[in-house]
């Protein structure tokens, strides 16, 4: 067992609403909102099998929730986060300090819900040795200063450093530091 959590039990997005918009404030992170997964299986995850599930700590209190859905189901059933595709950071809906205990969790969730294979991409920083994966590929994802707005460092991860003369050389110090996904849009 994971040891913080219950097993996870399998909710509906709409049964998780309550929950998921009160576990995402602590998440700081915008694809890990209730919104976002609410819009993207209507218009990106249409048809798409839902296999949502709450974490629980021992007093019943929902600490993190895990977004998945059927990603394709020939020739293999694959399982991927909500969100995949246009969100850059995806994983389990939970303050950061339930992070590595979710990741548990979702490792032992995976293997009782039938699936061939279970592909995370632009995971949560550390879910992959939580969840007993392993990483194939890294890419960065900028993060960029908006005059009069307070950023927030996120431990472990680099903070761009962008060149302080002339828009032409910003706009090459960030495009050189998009990822392959967002330089293609």
């Amino acid at each position: 067992m994971n040891g913080r959590f219950s097993p996870p039990t399998d909710v509906s997005l709409d049964e998780a609403r309550a929950d998921w918009q009160r576990i995402a404030l602590w998440s700081g992170n915008f694809f890990s909102t209730w919104e976002w997964a609410d819009a993207w299986v209507r218009h990106l995850g249409e048809g798409r099998e839902l296999k949502v599930h709450a974490c629980r700590t021992p007093d019943g209190e929902v600490a993190a929730i895990l977004p998945l859905c059927l990603s394709r189901s020939r020739p293999a059933r694959i399982l991927r986060f909500v969100g995949h595709g246009p969100a850059d950071e995806l994983g389990p809906v939970c303050d950061p300090a339930d992070r590595d205990a979710a990741g548990r969790a979702l490792a032992e969730l995976l293997p009782t819900l039938g699936f061939h294979a279970f592909v995370a991409d632009r995971v949560q920083p550390g879910l992959a040795p939580a969840a007993g994966g392993r990483v194939l590929r890294t890419e960065p994802s900028p993060v960029l200063p908006v005059r009069g707005s307070q950023l927030r460092r996120v431990p472990g991860r680099p903070q761009p450093q962008l060149p302080r003369a002339g828009a032409q050389a910003r706009a090459q110090a960030f495009t050189g530091t998009r990822s392959a996904f967002q330089a293609h849009r």
